[in-house]
């Protein structure tokens, strides 16, 4: 055979369809994910992390805005929600556990907004102002029409539709019927089964005793971040990295 024949009949290898390739020893095939149910906590995180950074796309920076909390807050509310997803998951309901873990992990962050925002009356009287404001003046709605037909600073008019959006956005948490588990497990829940059980109970010994004091205080007692770093002479995102990498080793059971 010549080389222009090897050359021709390699590449006609090459452009098969991938099922009909032939093996080779050693060869791999993608391996399918784990079951849930098959994951440790710490494994859970790992494989379906990237739900909780999905999920925080969907809150734009104006929801924080006067409730004390930050996206650290969110992130971590994710996390203890996809937890919370994992232990009351389903397979037999037939929905896939990333859309499953998307839809409880955001009602978990609409719901932690939703207690750090009762809005005054003040506010929601100045949100009826600037309601029938931007109705009256349509197209021509910018925030400084709508403050000089109102009465209101431009900045408190901004500051009114982000308290107005955040409301809306945290109502939004109903979640579908497949969605409901027939025992339902809360973020709360799943803090209380990490005090408990006692492998976990030995990794938080092992904390040094202020990431022990940082970790309870944010998972336990839901100590917003911006308030922690306050209290602990750090930038919240310190807070943020140590409660992280606490949670990191008290799931495996475990120190670094």
């Amino acid at each position: 055979m010549t080389v222009t024949a090897v050359r021709a009949t390699t590449t006609s290898t090459d452009l098969r369809p991938s099922g009909l390739r032939p093996s080779f020893p050693g060869s791999r095939s993608p391996r399918p994910e784990p079951a849930v149910d098959e994951l440790s906590p710490a494994g859970v995180l790992h494989a379906y992390g990237s739900v909780v950074e999905v999920a925080l796309r969907r809150w734009p920076a104006a929801v924080l805005v006067g409730t004390g909390l930050d996206v650290d807050d969110l992130r971590q509310e994710g996390l203890l929600g996809l937890l919370a997803a994992a232990r009351s998951f389903d397979p037999d309901r037939g929905v896939p556990f990333p859309a499953y873990a998307r839809t409880v992990v955001t009602n978990a962050m609409s719901g932690v907004l939703r207690r750090a925002d009762p809005l005054p009356e003040r506010v929601r009287a100045d949100a009826r102002a600037v309601r029938d404001a931007r109705s009256a003046l349509g197209d021509g709605a910018t925030t400084t029409a709508i403050a000089g037909r109102t009465g209101l600073s431009a900045r408190r008019v901004a500051d009114v539709a982000a308290a107005a959006h955040r409301v809306v956005a945290t109502s939004v948490d109903t979640l579908p019927e497949w969605a409901h588990p027939a025992t339902t497990v809360s973020p709360e829940d799943v803090v209380v089964e990490l005090e408990e059980a006692s492998t976990l109970r030995a990794g938080v010994a092992a904390l040094p005793e202020r990431h022990r004091r940082i970790l309870l205080a944010r998972v336990v007692h839901r100590t917003p971040v911006g308030e922690l770093a306050a209290a602990e002479g750090v930038t919240p995102s310190r807070i943020s990295q140590i409660v992280t990498a606490s949670l990191a080793v008290v799931l495996r059971g475990t120190p670094d």
